[in-house]
């Protein structure tokens, strides 16, 4: 146990990132570059905002790519995914990219831990009232979801892991919309 004054020192580790020789990831979730435009300097690189996930641009033979921060990190520091696994981030913060924070989940268990943290909330009425709108301009009329929530909804049904009336709490719609989405009564074209 630390006494007064004394800090515990956590061990950072660095890895060179699989197929980009150029360029190093931390186990708290920096990204360094060992030939900062090219002048043969290492860099810590500064990281870009996409929905609130931390990314990188890494470069190799004149092409570079986007990579999210919270995948390296996991691929590198744990392991590669396995089908159908996604990145979780166990404190819900998506800037918080060190490997103690991180996890490979299914997509439910994802969407379970969200809903359990309060991350995600589709049943707002903020959020319903703009599917609607953005489905009415899409020339679909009495659209309360977007396309993306529809996908999901029969994505979960069809775990075998949540009912109908779940998805009903879950999302703020009617049983009777759940089901006409779920046996392609509505949103046909997903």
């Amino acid at each position: 146990m630390a006494e007064i004054g004394e800090t515990k020192t956590k061990t950072i580790i660095t890895k060179p990132v699989i197929n980009y020789p150029k360029y190093l990831i931390s186990n708290d979730g920096c990204v360094f570059s060992l030939d900062y435009n090219h002048t043969k300097k290492t860099k810590a690189l500064k990281p870009q905002n996409s929905h609130g996930y931390k990314r990188v641009a890494l470069c190799k033979n004149g092409t570079s790519k986007l990579t999210l921060i919270h995948r390296l990190v996991l691929i590198h520091f744990l392991r590669q995914p396995a089908l159908n696994e996604v990145a979780n981030h166990k404190d819900g913060n998506k800037e918080n990219n060190c490997i103690e924070n991180l996890e490979w989940v299914t997509p439910l268990e994802n969407t379970r831990h969200a809903h359990k943290n309060s991350l995600i909330l589709f049943a707002s009425k903020k959020k319903r009232e703009a599917a609607r709108k953005s489905a009415y301009r899409l020339g679909l009329k009495n659209r309360t979801l977007t396309m993306e929530q529809a996908r999901e909804i029969r994505k979960l049904y069809f775990t075998g892991r949540y009912f109908q009336r779940e998805l009903v709490s879950l999302f703020g719609i009617s049983r009777q919309c759940i089901g006409d989405i779920i046996n392609n009564h509505s949103y046909k074209e997903i």
